[in-house]
């Protein structure tokens, strides 16, 4: 890429014109820089003890940077205000911090929405326009935000170094989002920018500031163009006029997916004798589907595995899994996905023995096992006899992600086969009397109770209360029997929950079951938080690459322990680690560019080290 670029330069590659003499008039820029737009964001934030899902952990804080965008909104980043319990806001040069309402949050493209219930507070301040574009090459970009270092808000200026597909937030536990668009930029992104507005010289927002690096690289951070920002905020318009409708039962923001994905597993097809067995004569060729995902948009749309795909919107796949972009710029063909509205189609053409065929498929993100938690929302669980069963999430992969059986780890990468399926494991167990013997530490994975097959936590709970008289025999994938007395275990359940002081036998989440489909496109939470999509599918990948560093985390947090990321490709990639495949590494590494003010353990333990030793797709992040 050096010589390449180098070459450019050589043969007289020019600079963008930009429309401003910035170059030559820096105070020019300076007052066309809307720093009156852009807030500073206060976060209270507490997510549970997954370990004791009845309990919260502890409290810490966190400051981003948001801009004013119409209809008396903020825009921000999602991780800024992933898990809070308080949000307040600071306008530049105020010294009041109003208190904010969260409207919606988008986890995979890393965006959210604020609004402040106080008149005054708007008064004044201009809502900032959004360039309809992705920047050029090398155009000037200035960064305004409230970074660590100081408390007034700060400016930094760069250009735009290249536009890229990947996934926004670290691969880890072998599960990753979809990629969407992301610009690289040489200008300063530090902890406090996330959410901060990218402007061009002419002071309109280029993107949205999101991720930088601390101590791996220099000049190299990352923002959130056009595209995404305006497929997130298209998703949450539709979805505000259906959300108005419903009652509410919870926290009053919506949960947006607004990044699909066609639910495959894919192979480049650089081989000559791969492209002559499945028949591929085009120049470019193609790429090899090598799974179906069962409840992915693919499956939907009758594609097989052996597949190859050929071209997709009508513009040809190359054997590398890239597109024509813009210009002599090329991207992975999924980038494609970005440009869809909700409810557009992907007109796609492929090869099944060599014969061509095309279909259309609607793009949704895939049902995944393991799923992140909504914010307001405590993880279930279900307790019966001193056992406690959960079903496995993200979060709880993160605490205690050491302490899991090889059997529950192997069917966390597995995708999911039904829309209520759940991997349901035995988080503890309540040491008393009824359930002596029970000795268990290593969550192993519940696969039925009384020899019925469980499938979700709602599903175990009402099995344990069909059975009033004889014994509970639960039986676990690895092979571990547990087995109590029914009626013993109800006489002492109110004993075993004061002791352990546990408010109840289980979590009203569990009542709703699993999320469920309410119409095409829809997804109901149990606490009245809507999704545009279902959630997507995980990714694999494999390999390592080890670099000492101090670094901000994903959550913000700062440690200064060693940072691992892994990922390069072995021939056989998921959809999710086409073209960007060598940007995975890199945004192993990559940090959330919130500011908190609490420290990381080391996540190195034996179960993370007998992870990379086989290979698997674990990155050692907080």
């Amino acid at each position: 890429q050096t010589f390449t670029t180098m070459s450019a330069e050589r043969r007289g590659a020019k600079r963008p014109a930009s429309p401003e003499p910035s170059a030559h008039n820096p105070g020019e820029d300076l007052h066309r820089l809307p720093f009156g737009s852009v807030v500073k964001i206060f976060v209270v934030s507490s997510k549970p003890a997954y370990t004791q899902p009845w309990q919260m952990g502890e409290q810490t804080l966190a400051t981003g940077s948001g801009f004013v965008l119409e209809n008396k909104m903020i825009l921000t980043n999602a991780h800024v205000v992933q898990d809070y319990t308080s949000v307040r806001i600071r306008r530049h040069g105020d010294t009041t911090k109003w208190p904010a309402r969260v409207l919606a949050i988008d986890r995979v493209c890393d965006l959210a929405l604020v609004t402040c219930a106080a008149a005054e507070f708007w008064q004044g301040l201009p809502p900032l326009a959004i360039a309809p574009e992705v920047p050029e090459l090398y155009s000037d970009v200035m960064v305004i935000g409230y970074p660590m270092g100081g408390d007034n808000v700060c400016v930094t200026r760069g250009v735009v170094s290249r536009i890229t597909h990947m996934p926004y937030a670290v691969p880890r536990f072998g599960l990753s989002d979809p990629p969407l668009l992301a610009v690289q930029i040489d200008a300063a992104i530090n902890s406090g920018n996330s959410g901060g507005p990218v402007t061009s010289a002419r002071g309109t927002v280029v993107g949205v500031a999101f991720s930088g690096y601390a101590g791996v690289a220099d000049s190299i951070g990352y923002i959130i163009p056009f595209p995404v920002i305006r497929n997130f905020l298209d998703a949450f318009t539709t979805l505000t006029a259906e959300a108005a409708l419903l009652p509410r039962f919870g926290p009053s923001h919506i949960v947006v997916a607004s990044a699909p994905d066609i639910g495959v597993a894919l192979m480049l097809c650089e081989s000559s004798a791969l492209r002559a067995l499945h028949k591929i004569h085009s120049p470019l060729g193609g790429v090899l589907i090598t799974r179906v995902l069962p409840l992915g948009p693919a499956a939907r749309a009758g594609l097989q595995p052996e597949d190859v795909l050929v071209t997709v919107n009508h513009t040809p796949i190359a054997n590398d899994g890239t597109c024509s972009f813009r210009h002599d710029e090329r991207l992975s063909f999924l980038w494609l996905l970005g440009t869809l509205k909700q409810g557009d189609s992907l007109h796609v053409e492929y090869l099944r023995d060599g014969v061509k065929h095309s279909t259309d498929i609607a793009p949704f993100p895939t049902p995944r096992l393991v799923l992140h938690r909504n914010p307001g929302t405590m993880p279930p669980y279900v307790i019966i006899g001193g056992l406690v069963f959960t079903a496995v999430s993200y979060g709880l992969l993160e605490a205690a992600v050491e302490s899991m059986s090889e059997d529950t780890w192997q069917a966390v990468i597995q995708p999911k086969e039904h829309p209520d399926q759940e991997l349901i494991v035995l988080l503890r167990v309540l040491a008393h009397e009824v359930n002596h013997g029970c000795y268990c530490t290593n969550m192993p994975l519940l696969t039925s109770l009384n020899g019925v097959a469980v499938r979700n936590l709602r599903a175990l709970k009402e099995a344990i209360d069909s059975v009033t008289s004889g014994f509970l025999y639960f039986r676990f994938r690895d092979g571990f029997r547990a087995v109590l007395d029914a009626a013993a275990c109800r006489e002492a359940e109110t004993e075993i929950l004061q002791t352990y002081a546990v408010p109840h036998a289980f979590s009203p989440l569990v009542l709703s079951g699993p999320s469920a489909p309410t119409r095409a496109g829809a997804v109901l939470s149990p606490i009245m938080e809507v999704s545009s999509f279902k959630e997507s599918e995980p990714n694999a990948c494999k390999g390592e690459e080890s670099v000492p560093h101090a670094q901000e985390k994903g959550n913000g947090v700062v440690d200064e322990s060693n940072g691992h990321g892994e990922a390069t490709p072995d021939g056989s990639v998921t959809e999710f680690a086409l073209p960007s495949v060598p940007h995975i590494a890199v945004v192993a590494k990559s940090t959330r560019t919130s500011t908190r003010v609490t420290r990381a353990r080391s996540p190195l333990t034996p179960m993370t080290r007998r992870l990379r030793a086989r290979g698997a797709p674990f990155v050692a992040e907080e």
